[in-house]
């Protein structure tokens, strides 16, 4: 028997030590109170044993001053991004912005246009920016807050997902970027850039 108590003269199993069980009856129940404590852990976290996994990060850009914005960090391998949707959240100034999304590959090392120029003059909250089904064509800019038929998708190696501009956005001007993508390793990963 694992343990016991006494209640009413009667001998109860699974008692603790604080109430009559034994000290083995403790050290049994903390043991199990641990494996279940791991296998929770386990269980909310699957997608990290599952590549297969699709995930979503974001990035929210605001007031840029320089021609490139970091986006997103692809480090340990590479991934597939299955789409890249930008969302105005803050009206755009209004002057000729000409955004680009931009691959900067780190191995072997150059720049690859995702998206060509779109100009975002004065874009309005809710307009969404998507790929475009022939990839590196211009962005795709949707007035309607609905967005259909997203693009083809693409293996990213290590490195930098970048929006470039042609201009400044010193007026409050948001974006919010989301990247829906799954890992082509175990050890690829994904961060906004800071």
């Amino acid at each position: 028997m694992l343990g016991s108590r006494w209640d009413n003269g009667s001998q109860i199993a699974g008692g603790f030590s604080g109430d009559g069980g034994s000290a083995q009856d403790d050290s049994i129940k903390a043991s199990l109170d641990l494996a279940h404590t791991d296998l929770n852990t386990i269980i909310a976290d699957t997608s990290i044993i599952d590549i297969t996994a699709l995930r979503i990060t974001t990035k929210i850009v605001n007031n840029w001053t320089a021609a490139a914005k970091d986006l997103f960090d692809i480090s340990g391998g590479p991934i597939r991004v299955i789409s890249i949707i930008g969302t105005v959240i803050a009206q755009l100034r209004a002057v000729t912005m000409n955004l680009s999304i931009v691959a900067a590959v780190t191995t072997p090392s150059g720049n690859i246009d995702i998206a060509s120029l779109l100009d975002c003059n004065a874009d309005d909250i809710g307009t969404l920016y998507t790929l475009n089904a022939t990839f590196g064509s211009a962005l795709v800019e949707t007035t309607s807050s609905i967005a259909a038929n997203l693009a083809s998708d693409f293996v990213m190696p290590m490195g930098t997902i970048n929006m470039t501009s042609g201009a400044i956005e010193n007026t409050g001007g948001t974006i919010e970027w989301d990247m829906l993508y799954q890992k082509l390793r175990t050890s690829s990963s994904v961060v906004p850039a800071s």
